[in-house]
C-alpha cells in the first residue's frame, strides 16, 4: 500500500482462493473478481507511477509477476465463458500484453536512465524492447504455449496495434528531438545506435504487416512506407547535424543549404530506384510511390531551393534532380495495368 502496488497483497490471494474453491461449481459470482482483474491492473499500473519511479519499487517485484500469473491463469481456466461477451476474451489476451509491455518498457527506460546520462540510450532501449514485443506478438506467438498460440489473431491485431502506435509516437513525437549523440561511440551515419534501432523497428513493422495476412495489405503498407520515409529524413538531419555542427533545431536545419541539397538528391535517387525496380517487376503501386517522391522533390526545388538558387548547393541539387528526371522518364516508364486473363477450366481445355 505504501507504494500503491495492487492495494493489499492478500487481495489477489483471496481471489485465487475463491477461484479454487468454486472452480468446480456453477456459481459464477466468485469468478468475477479475477475475470475483471485486468482493467484494475491497467489502472493501477498508471496510478502507481504517481508515487513510485517504476513498477518494481517496494514489493512490486513480487506483486506484478503474481498479478500477471493470476491473469493468465484466469484465461487458462475460463476462456470461452458464455456469460461474458465473446470479445472479452481476445481483449483480455491483448490487455495482458499491454500490461506487460507497459511495465517492462517503463522499467527499461528508467533503468537505462539511471546508468547513463545519454538520452539516446533510453530512446534506443525502449524502441528495441517495443520492437521485440511486437515481433513476439506477431511472428513468434504461434511457437508459445497453446494458451497464447490459440489467441494469435488477438495478439497480432488488438495486442500489437497499440505497441506499433506507441513505437511511432516514441520515434516521431516524444523523441524526435534526440540527435543520436552522446552515446560514447563515434557517430557514423546510418550505423549509429539510434539509426540501427530505428531500422530494426521498421523491419519488425514490415514483418507485423506480413503476419496480418490482410486481403488488402496496401492499407498498412502505404502508412509503413510514409513512416519509413520520415524516419529516413530524420536520420539525414541527424547526420548533417553531427557532420557540420549545425544546431539540431527545425529552424537551423531548414536554413542549412547542405541539408536541403542532400534531401533533393536522396529523394531523387530513391525515386529512381523505386521506379526503375517497379518497371522491371511491373509493380504499378511501387512505381506510383516513386513518382510521388519525385513530385515532392520537384516541388521542394521550386518552393524551397529556388529561394536560394544563387548558392552552389542549390545549383547542384537542380542539376542532379533534373538528370534523374530525364533518366527516369527514359528507363522507368509507368508499368501497364495487368489485366486478369480468364484461366480455362479442365473441361474447357479438353474441349
Amino acid at each position: 500500500r505504501q507504494h500503491g502496488v495492487l492495494g493489499q497483497p492478500d487481495d489477489i490471494g483471496g481471489e485465487l482462493i475463491g477461484q479454487w474453491l468454486w472452480s468446480r461449481g456453477a456459481w459464477f459470482a466468485p469468478r468475477l473478481p479475477l475475470i475483471l482483474l485486468w482493467p484494475l491492473l491497467l489502472a493501477l499500473a498508471v496510478l502507481q507511477l504517481v508515487e513510485a519511479p517504476h513498477h518494481f519499487a517496494g514489493i512490486g517485484w513480487l506483486a506484478w509477476p503474481v498479478a500477471l500469473a493470476a491473469h493468465y491463469w484466469m484465461l487458462q481456466r475460463h476462456t470461452g465463458e458464455q456469460r461474458l461477451p465473446a470479445v472479452w476474451w481476445p481483449l483480455s489476451h491483448a490487455a495482458g500484453l499491454w500490461l506487460f509491455a507497459f511495465v517492462v518498457t517503463w522499467f527499461t527506460g528508467w533503468g537505462v536512465q539511471q546508468r547513463t546520462e545519454s538520452t539516446t540510450w533510453v530512446t534506443v532501449a525502449v524502441l528495441l524492447v517495443t520492437s521485440l514485443l511486437i515481433l513476439v506478438a506477431s511472428d513468434w506467438i504461434v511457437r508459445l504455449p497453446p494458451l497464447l498460440a490459440n489467441a494469435a489473431v488477438a495478439y497480432r491485431t488488438l495486442g500489437a496495434t497499440p505497441l506499433v502506435l506507441f513505437g511511432l509516437l516514441w520515434s516521431f513525437v516524444l523523441r524526435v528531438d534526440d540527435s543520436g549523440g552522446g552515446t560514447g561511440l563515434p557517430y557514423v551515419p546510418l550505423f549509429n545506435p539510434l539509426d540501427l534501432a530505428t531500422l530494426v523497428f521498421f523491419a519488425v513493422l514490415w514483418r507485423w504487416v506480413s503476419c496480418l495476412a490482410l486481403a488488402h495489405p496496401s492499407w498498412l503498407i502505404w502508412p509503413w512506407a510514409v513512416a519509413s520515409f520520415l524516419a529516413l529524413n530524420l536520420a539525414i538531419a541527424r547526420a548533417v547535424h553531427h557532420l557540420t555542427g549545425v544546431a539540431y533545431t527545425p529552424a537551423a536545419l531548414y536554413d542549412t543549404a547542405l541539408l536541403q541539397t542532400t534531401y533533393s538528391i536522396v529523394w531523387g535517387a530513391l525515386a529512381l530506384v523505386l521506379m526503375f525496380w517497379a518497371t522491371r517487376r511491373r509493380w504499378r503501386q511501387v512505381w506510383i510511390g516513386g513518382a510521388l517522391i519525385l513530385a515532392l522533390t520537384v516541388g521542394k526545388l521550386f518552393l524551397v531551393d529556388l529561394s536560394n538558387a544563387d548558392t552552389i548547393a542549390r545549383i547542384v541539387s537542380f542539376i542532379g534532380v533534373g538528370l534523374l528526371v530525364i533518366v527516369i522518364a527514359y528507363f522507368a516508364p509507368v508499368p501497364p495495368l495487368v489485366a486478369t486473363e480468364h484461366e480455362p477450366t479442365q473441361s474447357e481445355a479438353v474441349g
